[in-house]
């Protein structure tokens, strides 16, 4: 924290509103790093992604915690102690590469064109319709929900990315900026069927514009967003999705429709020039999701995500990082332009199964942030839908079969 110099001739009310403001300093700010543990609890209290030490702000002070907090006192996720809340590249461990991204936040945090990030969550997925619903008529009925925490809205100057107006919203509603992205990633080859990388950008959905409900006395709808394609929100005519009905009518109008034609499924033809990409089936693979965000200026030297980048480190640089979201990518051209964020503010792995050599790497790494394989040994299965717990904030699965009960799109 910045300390001012006291003037010579100090009147007795400035002393006294000076004693007062000292006092009403947040108490996490000066916990002692003799007890890690507590600087980790605190930051996990925080609204804001690299706020270690829950003062609301993002500044050296986090940087100077977490170096002799966090990064002195934890490792990875088999020592004794574990902080998920310095682990930024969400792998499991507390590494140079964390620091890396703690050092971007709180840069970030001092360009008044991005500010603070808040640690919004991905909150519940709908992958597809399981294959034993054969009825031809439900549609795939694919969404991903949003939560960001309400502590975050009304702070367009400290968050102006997640405090975004539109002429016609409510006050309840604020939106997303620009760099705001939904990301999966997942395993894939070359047209021949070789060079395997097992992070592969896969679907890339620009956030920019999606709403988001600020109001912290909405018990439904709270602090959610939702981003939707076309089998949601407009199935063909000869499907229907029962899960947009299940979408509160004051906030239907707030759906995140991706445009026509595109998908949040992974493509199953391979992909277009220059990043041409071939990938499995999507139950047939490990699959992370991530929501991202790049600073949104020309000079930034990373590159605008797309299908088919690469976001891990090639096993010939590092076999022990394959699995591990990178700071940076060696060997991407230009130097530094992959992966393509600045930061990463969730991250869930769906597991299809936990052998990385065959179905690809579990990205998702804290010990909460994956879930899967389900079923039974004879008939594992990645879970098409899974939600994460409102206070438990525990990884789910949902109901396979989508019915007019099974999802909870804008109600959880």
């Amino acid at each position: 924290m910045t300390m001012c110099r006291r003037a010579p001739f100090l009147t007795l009310l400035t002393t006294l509103l000076a004693l007062v403001a000292a006092s009403a300093r947040p108490a996490a700010a000066q916990l002692p790093c003799t007890d890690p543990s507590s600087v980790c609890d605190a930051a996990a209290n925080s609204t804001w992604l690299g706020d270690i030490n829950d003062d609301d702000r993002v500044n050296q002070e986090d940087i100077s915690i977490w170096i002799s907090c966090i990064g002195e006192n934890f490792g990875s996720n088999g020592q004794v102690v574990y902080c998920p809340e310095g682990d930024l590249n969400f792998d499991g461990e507390i590494d140079q590469d964390d620091l890396n991204y703690l050092n971007q936040l709180v840069a970030m945090a001092s360009d008044a064109s991005v500010g603070k990030l808040p640690r919004s969550q991905l909150s519940e997925l709908r992958i597809r319709k399981p294959f034993s619903q054969t009825d031809p008529l439900i549609s795939q009925s694919r969404y991903v929900e949003i939560r960001t925490p309400t502590t975050a809205a009304n702070n367009f100057t400290g968050a102006p990315t997640v405090n975004q107006a539109q002429g016609g919203d409510p006050e309840t509603i604020k939106r997303f900026g620009a760099g705001w992205y939904y990301i999966k990633v997942a395993r894939s080859t070359d047209a021949a069927g070789l060079d395997t990388v097992s992070g592969t950008v896969a679907v890339v959905v620009s956030l920019d514009g999606m709403a988001w409900v600020t109001d912290p006395l909405d018990a439904t709808s709270r602090g959610l967003s939702v981003v939707a394609d076309e089998s949601f929100y407009d199935p063909p005519p000869t499907e229907v999705s029962p899960l947009l009905a299940v979408v509160p009518p004051a906030v239907q109008g707030f759906i995140y429709e991706m445009p026509a034609g595109e998908s949040l499924a992974i493509p199953v033809v391979p992909t277009t020039p220059p990043n041409s990409r071939i990938f499995p089936a999507e139950n047939a693979t490990n699959v992370s999701h991530l929501l991202v965000f790049r600073r949104p200026s020309a000079s930034n030297p990373r590159a605008e995500p797309q299908v088919g980048q690469r976001i891990n480190t090639p096993s010939n640089v590092n076999p022990n990082e394959v699995c591990d979201i990178a700071w940076t990518v060696a060997g991407a051209t230009p130097a530094g332009s992959l992966p393509p964020w600045d930061a990463v503010v969730d991250c869930v792995t769906i597991v299809r199964s936990t052998n990385t050599n065959s179905f690809g790497c579990i990205y998702g790494d804290t010990g909460t942030t994956a879930i899967g394989p389900v079923g039974t040994s004879d008939n594992n299965y990645a879970p098409p839908h899974i939600y994460r717990c409102r206070t438990a904030l525990t990884l789910t699965k949902g109901a396979d079969a989508i019915t007019a009960t099974s999802d909870t799109p804008f109600r959880r």
